[in-house]
């Protein structure tokens, strides 16, 4: 009779937490902003020729209910002066608090970006914090660092830091 209802208890949890696949996926459009802090570290260089590149995009992402992390992949494409075309794509994980509403976040993952005129390779690993709020919708903002050790060293600064890679994302996702 033990096993009978432990496996009825079991079953009832099952049934009470199961979300179908479609509701662990969200999908959404975000604005982005290329901003820097190299006139902090770096002053008179002009190495931050991108700062203040607007970009819109969409983003998928895996969100299984009461796991803490999610699975996110998007794509940006910035529009910077001149002639330049410039994109983005970026696959991470995020981990957040499991709070209803609000949920806090860090965030880690690959950042892809096309060679430029150099042809030197802009890929590298990205970290960074957000907030997301479920109302309905989801809304969230977020800021992320991208490093990378092919973009060359200046003066005093590492070689994964490039002061012109931190990515401040807003936007909206459904699902």
């Amino acid at each position: 009779m033990r096993r009978v209802l432990l496996t009825l208890s079991a079953a009832l949890v099952l049934a009470v937490f199961v979300n179908p696949v479609d509701a662990q996926l969200k999908f959404g459009a975000h604005g982005a902003v290329i901003t820097g802090v190299d006139d902090l570290i770096v002053s008179g260089t002009n190495v931050n020729e991108i700062n203040g590149t607007f970009g819109l995009g969409g983003r998928v992402m895996l969100d299984p209910p009461l796991f803490p992390i999610a699975l996110v992949g998007s794509y940006t494409k910035y529009f910077p002066e001149g002639d330049g075309s410039l994109w983005s794509g970026t696959v991470a994980a995020q981990l957040r608090l499991p709070l209803p509403i609000v949920k806090p976040y860090v965030t880690g993952g690959y950042q892809i970006r096309p060679k430029d005129e150099a042809d030197e390779s802009q890929n590298g690993f990205m970290v960074g914090a957000g907030l997301q709020l479920d109302l309905g919708l989801s809304l969230f903002l977020e800021g992320s660092f991208e490093m990378s050790d092919e973009i060359p060293a200046i003066t005093g600064v590492s070689e994964a830091f490039d002061p012109s890679r931190i990515v401040i994302k807003g936007g909206v996702m459904f699902g």
